[in-house]
């Protein structure tokens, strides 16, 4: 099994680190102000969920096995039949305008959920940079991460790439 790290660009880990400082600033600004502690719980809860929740959505690496690849989360993974892959494209990169388009994080704890792209449509995202991007077209789904070492990556996909070329044939 092969494991390649998500690639995290600075601008990820300056929106993160902000956002999380900001957080806990307002926690202990809601736990030193006296207000009624049912309030306070749900100030709290408001609060931390949605950020506990991004960061168990936030991609971690790559691995890819004998017939899979698993985009890799804190808790959980997502896996992709190899055998499946119809095509694996290279994008240089992505413009911030671009994810405007489609419900996602925008670089808090990484990116995370969908954009429209329009060449192909509805692309889920699974990536912490928008450097580097592949975009991998599975049936009718496309999926865009972001490898570390993107060229690696791709030779290591390149048995599976020839594999599921022969299968369609």
């Amino acid at each position: 099994m092969l494991i390649f790290d998500s690639n995290t660009d600075r601008r990820v880990q300056t929106i993160t680190i902000t956002s999380v400082s900001l957080i806990f600033l307002l926690l202990i600004f809601v736990i030193s102000v006296e207000i009624h502690q049912l309030l306070k719980g749900i100030i709290l809860l408001m609060v931390l969920l949605p950020t506990i929740l991004l960061w168990q959505l936030s991609c971690r690496k790559y691995e890819i096995s004998e017939n899979s690849i698993y985009i890799k989360y804190p808790v959980f993974h997502k896996k992709i039949d190899t055998s499946l892959i119809k095509e694996i494209i290279e994008k240089p990169g992505l413009a911030e305008v671009e994810l405007k388009s489609a419900f996602n994080t925008r670089g808090f704890m990484g990116y995370i959920g969908f954009y429209k792209d329009k060449e192909h449509g509805l692309v889920s995202l699974h990536c912490n940079s928008l450097e580097g991007l592949l975009l991998l077209r599975v049936g009718e789904k496309k999926y865009l991460i972001n490898p570390h070492n993107k060229l690696s990556f791709l030779e290591a996909m390149r048995p599976h790439r020839i594999a599921s070329k022969d299968q369609t044939k």
